[in-house]
């Protein structure tokens, strides 16, 4: 059954239903960046399994649970790197709106829930062809590097996550500014290693 659907969220004067997705495993929660990894290892599931033309029925029920995944990214975005990044619910609600249990969610601009989508939507665009994915993750990885003059400071989730966005837009677009920012967020990234061993 349908659940949540006065779940919303809000930003910039839109507001619009945030329900769908999965629940997250505790309660009825929901974090993009949870669905986002899971929504990815799916795809990737589906695209060993459809190259090495095996099980049919499993490559069309792992595509099947991926597109809801994605869908649930797409859906709880507002476009510009502003997206639901997390939902805290622990009742089913009446599912109307109006009534005492609605819950109305600001969006939020996260630099490590943006690569992490940008970087699963560019994935979807390769593995099934979706020209909206595409678009949204171009759109949210540039809006989120713009955001900040100085990415050296860069925690290890923004840095891999970064690396991983740009490598997926390079292999979908072929474009060399985004190799350009995979091997830069690379770099980040062995730079949140350790450098000496502990006295």
């Amino acid at each position: 059954n349908v659940c949540h659907q006065d779940w919303r969220g809000t930003h910039d004067g839109v507001t619009k239903p945030i329900n769908g997705g999965w629940h997250d495993a505790g309660d009825l929660s929901e974090g993009s960046h949870r669905t986002a990894m899971a929504t990815y290892a799916m795809l990737r599931v589906y695209d060993q399994l459809r190259q090495r033309s095996l099980k049919p029925e499993l490559q069309a029920r792992v595509l099947e649970e991926a597109r809801w995944g994605l869908n649930w990214l797409l859906k709880t975005r507002f476009g510009k790197g502003y997206r639901i990044t997390w939902v805290l619910g622990r009742f089913y609600t009446d599912n109307r709106l109006g009534t005492a249990d609605d819950m109305l969610v600001p969006a939020e601009h996260s630099a490590m829930e943006n690569f992490l989508f940008a970087a699963v939507a560019a994935h979807a665009a390769q593995s099934i062809g979706s020209a909206e994915s595409l678009r949204a993750a171009m759109e949210d990885f540039q809006a989120t590097l713009d955001a900040r003059a100085d990415w050296s400071r860069a925690t290890r989730d923004e840095a891999a996550f970064g690396a991983l966005a740009a490598t997926e837009l390079f292999r979908a677009t072929k474009r060399p500014a985004y190799a350009a920012e995979a091997a830069r967020f690379a770099k980040l990234l062995l730079g949140c290693q350790q450098q000496s061993f502990p006295a």
